[in-house]
């Protein structure tokens, strides 16, 4: 099989495998399933490329599990096309010779939601931002492309991709032209904070509806979903935005989360740029390490959090134990082993959480409490 090609997810795909192997934690599953994701990442591109399927003003671009190199044997192939230009009538057949080629994988297809699986404009992404016209898809797609998304590579892929995740960016910082002061002070960049909030509690909400609308098939799945790898990536998101103010990876490295030579100080757009072409896990594993006052400390929060993590991917990973959670049903699940311990593990990586925000470092803690709270 040929190599993936090197992208940003590959560059620091090592972050949360470094940070297990230093506190010598076992965490099999996440390291599994970093493999598989780029496995399958690569099928795909093999499988678009040689039918030449992307148009040159779109990108082919993931999301879910196998973006956040998380994916599992039963993890769907969340993915749409990205269009920056005008339209163009061949944009829809493309898509749906994509969705041709893909279906001969043998890879999971998307869900029937239809918020994947289909064609996305970068002008709603970039302008409705808020108000009437800003539906609940076209915020899930906006913020997920920002937290867990990777583009397929081909020639034009990645910068058609990168070039509206820079839009996006900048529209939402254009709100906030005092977010780097003169001085190099850094303010919270307010306005992605919020959306990222408003989306964790929009599919919190919609969650409970769907239970509701599909008559509790999948709720199961769905629960532990939202306990844990839902969790995470708003996680993530809000990391990004307390981080680049706290800056806690300075050092001897200076200036940035990403360790950037020298005592420049990043502007935020290139801070989110940079959060973008991180997966969630490397986000909370490398903040881990930031604000972790010692290496006892550091290692608890691998255990709960991480470890909780992987267990999680472990279950999801088999398919008898998936194919009965997905089974479920409302009022068998007090006396189900295997929702139980995805349960206690939920509890394990909230309070892993709850630590890592509230118990490790006070600047982050204050300033969580007064922009994650209140």
């Amino acid at each position: 099989m040929a190599k993936l090609k090197m992208n940003n997810h590959d560059k620091i795909k090592s972050l949360t495998k470094s940070l297990i192997e230093d506190c010598k934690i076992q965490c099999p599953n996440i390291c599994n399933a970093i493999e598989l994701s780029h496995t399958q990442r690569d099928k795909i591109r093999l499988c678009v490329e040689k039918g030449g399927l992307i148009p040159a003003d779109a990108s082919l671009v993931v999301f879910g599990s196998l973006a956040r190199n998380e994916a599992t044997q039963g993890s769907d192939i969340d993915w749409s096309l990205l269009i920056d230009g005008q339209a163009n009538g061949e944009h829809h057949d493309a898509a749906l010779a994509i969705k041709s080629e893909l279906s001969k994988t043998g890879l999971p297809m998307p869900g029937v939601t239809g918020t994947f699986g289909t064609l996305i404009f970068s002008h709603d992404l970039v302008h409705q931002i808020g108000g009437d016209d800003d539906t609940n898809r076209n915020t899930t797609r906006r913020v997920l492309l920002l937290l867990e998304s990777c583009p397929i590579e081909s020639s034009n892929s990645r910068p058609v991709y990168e070039r509206v995740a820079k839009q996006i960016v900048n529209r939402y910082l254009e709100q906030e032209p005092d977010v780097l002061l003169p001085d190099g002070t850094r303010r919270i960049p307010r306005f992605l904070l919020n959306d990222v909030v408003r989306y964790w509690r929009t599919m919190a909400v919609d969650y409970a509806r769907k239970v509701r609308d599909r008559n509790a098939e999948g709720w199961a799945l769905r629960n532990i979903k939202l306990r844990l790898s839902r969790k995470l990536t708003f996680v993530s998101g809000m990391l990004s935005c307390l981080d680049y103010r706290l800056n806690p990876h300075r050092g001897e490295n200076g200036g940035s989360l990403f360790n950037a030579t020298g005592m420049k100080v990043l502007d935020a757009q290139e801070h989110i740029r940079k959060c973008v072409a991180t997966t969630p896990l490397d986000i909370v594993s490398r903040s881990i390490e930031g604000y972790s006052p010692d290496e006892t400390h550091k290692a608890e929060l691998v255990g709960s959090i991480l470890g909780s993590y992987d267990t999680f991917l472990g279950i999801l990973n088999d398919e008898e134990k998936r194919k009965r959670l997905k089974g479920l049903r409302p009022g068998e699940h007090e006396k189900d082993p295997i929702f139980q311990e995805c349960r206690e593990l939920g509890v394990g990586f909230q309070n892993g959480l709850s630590t890592l925000f509230f118990e490790t470092n006070d600047e982050l803690t204050k300033a969580t409490q007064e922009y994650g709270v209140f």
